[in-house]
């Protein structure tokens, strides 16, 4: 083998690892964007830049040209076994790789710097000497290493090692395809070995081997990254295979909750249907009783005198009663629809307040207007203002507000209603809006459930706040965008 052969033969290993960075640079900026791509090309260019070394090495002729050479061989090979490692790193510990690689790349820049400073060789211990490989004659550049030198051929080993672990524990961790790394990496360490051994003397001079093991090596790598995202495609299939059948499972889940929560609701409305036919009996039974007895001592006394017209009125008192109650009931059982106009809730506001008793109206500095349905806003507002009333003392101020607010990013319309009666306890105030539920003799608890249907209805809802002694305060919240969002309730 002569000089010229080799040289030949280390170009062309230098073009196809150049050839080869530039594929797993390309794949890594047009394809997935994985760092394995990209760490693997910096690999191979760095390999590329060792194998350059290499060739002028094989073609010195004297001290100074092998230093050169030598300096740009240490250059790329410095930095390959880190490359080397972080790609391992990012199969066995990728936890880990961030931490440890940056480390590696430190001692990677301080061993740069003294390869720069010519500290790897002793001084005055290279030359060139005449070895025989293969049947022909190469020149051999030959130097005593320093300390840095035996430093960092100990560490390139100990990395190389560590690399090989690392894609044996991936290996042993599920990623099958790391065991083809592990075995093209056995041909890199082997060859490692030998060329380092063979610097510091230990091995006699032969032919460098670490740029032909590396085609051995990258020809594995490569396999493994095809075979890892093959074993990813299947995976995929599979994981789709896996959630289409769960998919296909919460169809037939949903369909069965579904078919159970129409027969709870209708169980639901039986049940409301039950408690509400029990409650119009209660509330119908007593009026009923005081008729009838009524009636009875009607029968016994004589028309015109007053006993006579004392039971007349309780007969038209409890009559009138009843029929409160049943337009109440068919205010709150009928459905509610809504027949939307532009609404002036101060004038509407104005116009509830001129009945009987005492009030005072506070208007806010503009009319608000919103899209409502004047009729059921004013049935509402009327049971708050009646409600407020029978709640107060006689001439109590009662307080009815209409402000306009911004909540949550969208404009509100509030119509409050404060009186200043005895208040309620926290218990009563929480079944306050429960129908039938009242604490008055002659209340037929519907009042505050008509109110509350009727602002649902209008998208909006209803706030009581009330403190015993201090009065009650019930609070309308109603859109007042343009658009009601519910038409029926």
């Amino acid at each position: 083998m002569t000089p010229q052969l080799l040289a030949g033969m280390l170009v062309a290993w230098a073009i196809a690892q150049v050839a080869l960075g530039i594929f797993f640079s390309l794949a890594f900026a047009l394809g997935r964007r994985e760092r394995d791509y990209l760490i693997f090309g910096l690999l191979c260019f760095t390999l590329a830049l060792t194998t350059a070394g290499m060739v002028r090495l094989s073609l010195a002729d004297s001290t100074e040209s092998g230093l050169a050479a030598s300096k740009l061989v240490l250059t790329g090979s410095i930095l390959a076994p880190v490359f080397n490692l972080h790609y391992a790193l990012r199969y066995g510990a990728p936890d880990h790789s961030r931490r440890i690689a940056t480390l590696s790349y430190i001692l990677a820049a301080g061993f740069e710097l003294a390869n720069l400073a010519e500290w790897f060789w002793l001084p005055g211990t290279t030359s060139v000497e005449a070895v025989r490989v293969l049947g022909g004659q190469l020149n051999y550049v030959r130097a005593v290493p320093g300390p840095v030198a035996l430093l960092h051929f100990t560490l390139t080993g100990l990395q190389i090692v560590a690399a090989q672990a690392l894609f044996l524990r991936a290996q042993r961790h599920g990623g099958r395809e790391a065991l083809v790394a592990f075995i093209g990496g056995l041909f890199l360490f082997g060859a490692g070995a030998n060329d380092i051994l063979m610097v510091t003397g230990v091995l006699p001079p032969t032919l460098l081997v670490l740029p032909h093991a590396f085609m051995l090596y990258a020809f594995a790598v490569a396999s493994t990254l095809v075979l890892r995202y093959r074993l990813t495609a299947g995976e995929l299939d599979q994981a789709k295979t896996h959630l289409e059948q769960a998919a296909e499972e919460l169809r037939v889940s949903h369909a069965e909750l579904r078919e159970v929560q129409t027969t709870l609701e209708s169980k639901e409305h039986l049940a409301a249907v039950g408690e509400l036919a029990a409650s119009i009996a209660h509330e119908v039974r007593n009026p009923l009783a005081i008729i009838s007895n009524a009636v009875a001592g009607l029968r016994r006394v004589e028309p015109g005198g007053g006993d006579h017209r004392v039971l007349l009125d309780i007969v038209e008192e409890e009559a009138g009663r009843l029929n409160r109650l049943v337009t109440d009931l068919l205010r709150f059982a009928r459905p509610v629809t809504l027949r939307p106009t532009t609404v002036d809730l101060a004038e509407l506001a104005e116009v509830v307040t001129q009945g009987p008793g005492a009030g005072a109206l506070e208007l806010c500095a503009e009319p608000v207007r919103i899209e409502a349905d004047e009729s059921l806003l004013r049935v509402a507002l009327t049971n708050l203002v009646e409600n407020a009333r029978q709640a107060s003392a006689e001439g109590a101020r009662i307080d009815v507000c209409v402000r306009e607010r911004v909540g949550e990013g969208a404009r509100e319309a509030h119509i409050e209603v404060r009186d200043r009666g005895g208040g309620m306890t926290e218990e009563v105030l929480a079944r306050a809006c429960d129908p039938f539920y009242t604490t008055r003799p002659s209340g037929t608890g519907l009042g505050l459930a008509i109110v509350q249907r009727i602002v649902r209805a209008h998208g909006g809802r209803l706030e009581l706040e009330s403190e015993v002694g201090l009065g009650t305060t019930a609070r309308l919240v109603v859109p007042a965008e343009p658009s009601i969002p519910e038409q029926r309730a």
